[in-house]
C-alpha cells in the first residue's frame, strides 16, 4: 500500500528534474546561439512546458468529475428465457435504481470541493514553477 503523498512527491521530484533539463538545454541552445534571453521569456518556456501542460489536464480531469457527479444511475435490462415442460416463458425485467437519500448532491459538493482543492494546488503549483524560474535565471 503506498503512502498518500507518496505519488505528489515523486510528480514533485519529475518536474523539477524536467526544469533542470528544460532550462539546462534552452541555455545550451541559446549560448551556442549567442544570446541571452530575458526573465519574461523564461516564464514563457515555463508556460509553455509538459509540467504546466499537466496542470491544466489535472484540472480538466477535476471539472469532468464535477460534470460527471450527481448522475443517476443507469439503468439495466435483463432479458431471461426458461423453458420448461415444452412451454418457453420470456422475460424483460427493467430496474432503475432511484436514488432517495441525499447521495447525489453529496457527490456534487464532494466532486466540486474536489476541483477547488485542484485549482487551489495547481495554481500554487504554477506559483512555485515561476520561483525555480527565478531562481535558475538569477
Amino acid at each position: 500500500m503506498e503512502m498518500p503523498g507518496r505519488n505528489d512527491a515523486i510528480l514533485s521530484v519529475k518536474r523539477q528534474v524536467f526544469l533542470l533539463i528544460l532550462f539546462g538545454a534552452v541555455a545550451t541552445s541559446t549560448a551556442a546561439a549567442g544570446r541571452t534571453i530575458t526573465l519574461e521569456e523564461a516564464f514563457q518556456l515555463a508556460k509553455a512546458s509538459p509540467s504546466d501542460s499537466a496542470l491544466t489536464l489535472e484540472i480538466d480531469r477535476a471539472r469532468a468529475e464535477v460534470r460527471a457527479s450527481g448522475l443517476w444511475p443507469n439503468p439495466e435490462v435483463l432479458l431471461s428465457r426458461e423453458e420448461a415442460a415444452g412451454a418457453v416463458d420470456r422475460f424483460l425485467n427493467l430496474s432503475w435504481p432511484i436514488p432517495v437519500t441525499r447521495r447525489l448532491s453529496i457527490e456534487r459538493q464532494a466532486a466540486r470541493s474536489g476541483l477547488e482543492a485542484v485549482e487551489a494546488r495547481t495554481g500554487m503549483a504554477r506559483v512555485g514553477l515561476r520561483l525555480r524560474v527565478r531562481e535558475m535565471f538569477v
